[in-house]
């Protein structure tokens, strides 16, 4: 029986320095092209048959040499928008990009156990899919490259994220749901206009919407036993009776559900705030989660003639 850690740790300092290569050049997601480029030439290297299924979604294959099952192993190839100040000397060559979340970890790791497999292909049962997926953080990579077919024949996928909380050697295992997916919402409120010196008759949009803000930070105190988290991540005001609240940009846009709105008294006088969920932005991952924002913010719903 091949002792898989022993090989490991005979290729660590190899692979170690594939994951400091990659970390030098950053990218930000969907514009992976000088990675993409990097993987295919590492799996050609080692005989592993590659394909792109997005124009920077790596797909390699190893076949065995003995019939089995299909399993996949996953890494995430995008970076983050981020300024290194690490001083490491392998730090970030890309200006305002820098791997920060670990994906250069996990495609360096990917690459290690396509070595070892490959080095091994005559004994191995089944076949191997090495799927790196680009735009993780943003705008659903992994949906594209389900809805390319790099899943078919597939009958398991295994992915891991590392994480500074736990300690090297170790891996840490949950049943159920782990990550998150994140859903994105806009809120809009209105208000009503009138006199300066008369604030009595006008409803001011911006202090509704400040005082919206710790409310739907609250939200998920309304559902316990659900791990969720509502975010305000941005407020744009300023033009005349009207405000947005904005937590980030996202690509795919869902109108928002019928009927869900989020009613609160201004307490400035006559008149009701009205701030209504203008549009969902999906993750193109979990609908368990969008389902849990659409409960979260029409819950609350308060209304007044």
């Amino acid at each position: 029986m091949t002792d898989y850690l022993a090989a490991a740790r005979a290729v660590a300092d190899e692979m170690c320095a594939v994951r400091r290569e990659i970390h030098r050049h950053p990218e930000l997601g969907n514009r992976e092209f000088r990675t993409a480029a990097f993987i295919e030439d590492h799996l050609r290297r080692l005989g592993i048959e590659t394909r792109r299924v997005t124009e920077t979604a790596v797909v390699g294959t190893l076949t065995g040499g003995r019939p089995g099952r299909c399993a996949a192993l996953r890494a995430d190839m995008d970076a983050l928008p981020l300024t290194e100040a690490t001083g490491c000397a392998f730090a970030s060559e890309n200006p305002g990009v820098m791997h920060a979340c670990g994906h250069d970890v996990h495609m360096a790791a990917v690459l290690g156990a396509a070595r070892l497999l490959a080095g091994r292909r005559d004994t191995l049962p089944g076949s191997v899919i090495f799927l790196f997926q680009p735009d993780e953080e943003g705008y659903g990579g992994a949906e594209r490259m389900i809805r390319a077919g790099c899943l078919d024949g597939v009958d398991a996928v295994f992915g891991a994220h590392v994480s500074s909380t736990i300690a090297a050697g170790r891996a840490g295992v949950r049943f159920g749901k782990f990550y998150a997916a994140a859903n994105l919402f806009d809120v809009t409120v209105k208000g009503r206009s009138a006199h300066g010196a008369e604030r009595e008759n006008g409803v001011d949009a911006l202090a509704a919407a400040a005082e919206m803000i710790p409310a739907l930070i609250a939200l998920p105190d309304s559902f316990p036993g659900e791990r969720c988290v509502v975010t305000v991540g941005t407020i744009t005001a300023g033009e005349p009776r009207v405000t947005e609240l904005r937590p980030t940009v996202a690509q795919q846009r869902q109108p928002a559900p019928a009927g869900c709105q989020i009613l609160s008294d201004s307490g400035l006088g006559a008149g009701v705030i009205v701030g209504k969920v203008t549009e969902f932005y999906t993750s193109h991952s979990l609908p368990h989660y969008l389902e849990s924002l659409q409960k979260l913010l029409c819950y609350h719903q308060k209304f007044r003639p």
